[in-house]
């Protein structure tokens, strides 16, 4: 008897895998899924008569670089949520079911998400890219009551420090974009950073002996900036003024030597 049923069981089984025919994927919250939101989906298998029956299918998603992000089995009929990633690249996905030889693709789309993130730790106004598109916009930071226009251009997840820059004392902070106020940050302590005169601005390190400070209303700034620009851009022109002087004492070296050796032979 026993054998009878796991006889009956098996070949159950195997109608089922060869009456497998086709595969369908529905999205049942839409094609469409905003940055760090779940993919919702759906795979069916079907037989030759359009039943909707069991199986376990391979599931593979792709984003735009077609770099494989999601690899994993599910059960036919099962509705699935795919976590994507906390910041996935905006564009057209690929999602592929498979069944032995059967397979249906699919195209799904992760929506666009512009946004930042700002905080300030010391005197550094830090800004990260918390979307999944590049971001580039004007924004005007104001220390105090004096108001700096910066350009800032970051890749997604990409992040840059700005030095917040003003004689000591503490001062509310804020960051307007396109008139629309992102950031406030009260009581922050600056100390000036060593810089002479009373100059309030923004200190950009990856452009300094290209610019320095930005903005700022302090009568003593320009003259600051100008001693940063100086004092780090010059550098090169120390060691260039050394490597020309060197290099005139081995020739004044080498020519001593040359009218000795001519007083030897004579």
């Amino acid at each position: 008897m026993k054998k009878i049923i796991t006889l009956l069981i098996s070949i159950i089984l195997f109608s089922s895998l060869v009456a497998a025919e086709t595969i369908t994927v529905e999205f049942p919250n839409g094609d469409k899924v905003k940055s760090g939101a779940d993919l919702t989906i759906k795979g069916t298998l079907y037989d030759s008569n359009n039943n909707a029956i069991d199986g376990t299918l391979l599931l593979t998603v792709k984003n735009p670089s077609k770099s494989t992000v999601i690899e994993k089995s599910i059960s036919s009929k099962q509705i699935v949520n795919l976590n994507l990633g906390q910041t996935p690249i905006a564009g057209e996905w690929k999602l592929t079911i498979k069944y032995n030889e059967i397979e249906i693709t699919e195209p799904f789309f992760v929506v666009e998400s512009e946004s930042v993130s700002f905080e300030i730790v010391d005197s550094n106004l830090i800004i990260k890219n918390t979307g999944n598109i590049p971001y580039l916009k004007n924004m005007e930071i104001i220390i105090g009551e004096t108001k700096t226009d910066k350009e800032i251009s970051l890749a997604v997840g990409e992040q840059k420090s700005l030095t917040l820059v003003a004689p000591e004392g503490n001062y509310n902070v804020i960051v307007n974009i396109e008139g629309k106020s992102v950031f406030t940050q009260s009581n922050v302590a600056l100390r000036g950073k060593g810089l002479t005169g009373e100059a309030i601005g923004v200190l950009d390190e990856s452009t300094l002996g290209r610019g320095g400070i930005t903005g700022g209303i302090s009568p003593d700034q320009e003259e600051d900036s100008a001693l940063l620009g100086y004092s780090r851009g010059n550098g090169f022109v120390y060691v260039f003024i050394l490597i020309i002087f060197g290099a005139m004492i081995l020739l004044a070296i080498e020519r001593r030597f040359k009218k000795k050796a001519e007083k030897k032979e004579q």
